[in-house]
């Protein structure tokens, strides 16, 4: 296989690598892409067309890459509020334990 193919073979498998971690681990960012694909896609025709701009907006610095990285910060910094929060009720249970009188 000539070298030129095998870098856009290697290129492609990137842009799908790409694609499928944005929509298999995302939510928001997965329902716009279906939601272009149902506004795009009307006949098989169109199929390749639109998989093809699809691998390219999904890259990290794509609308799609962006809106998944958006997404992620989001989550992950939701979940660092929540573990802060238990931290702190466990914080305040322990301050008042002894504080309390039995009944």
């Amino acid at each position: 296989m000539p070298k030129e193919q095998k870098a856009e073979l290697a290129a492609a498998e990137v842009r799908l690598a790409n694609f499928e971690n944005v929509f298999r681990n995302s939510i928001k960012t997965r329902a716009a892409i279906i939601a272009e694909i149902r506004r795009n896609v009307h006949s098989s025709a169109d199929v390749s067309r639109e998989a093809r701009q699809l691998e390219w907006d999904t890259g990290p610095s794509e609308k799609y890459g962006q809106s998944y990285q958006s997404e992620l910060t989001g989550a992950i910094l939701g979940a660092n509020r929540v573990k802060g929060l238990q931290n702190d009720m466990e914080d305040f249970g322990k301050s008042i334990q002894g504080s309390m009188r039995p009944r």
